[in-house]
């Protein structure tokens, strides 16, 4: 099993509007394909800006939510800790 730190907290600023991370991909946004796949591999935790964030609906059960603010280092360190 490899685990996997999914991070998802970030702000999309260079997307001009958009988030990079609801994209489709074959019609299905692509943090969703990513963590589906991650998960078939071993535990997943993916970082999220907050709860009322649109990203939570893309992330598939089984993978453990760990909300964070501040630095792209926050994430990371949030993340590795759970």
């Amino acid at each position: 099993m490899i685990p996997t730190l999914i991070l998802a907290a970030g702000q999309s600023s260079r997307m001009r509007g958009g988030d990079k991370l609801l994209e489709p991909i074959k019609g299905e946004a692509i943090l969703n394909v990513i963590a589906k796949r991650a998960l078939e591999v071993g535990p997943t935790v993916v970082t999220l800006p907050s709860k009322t964030h649109p990203r939570r609906a893309y992330v598939p059960k089984g993978a453990q939510i760990v909300e964070v603010t501040g630095q792209m280092s926050d994430s990371i360190k949030a993340g590795i800790k759970s």
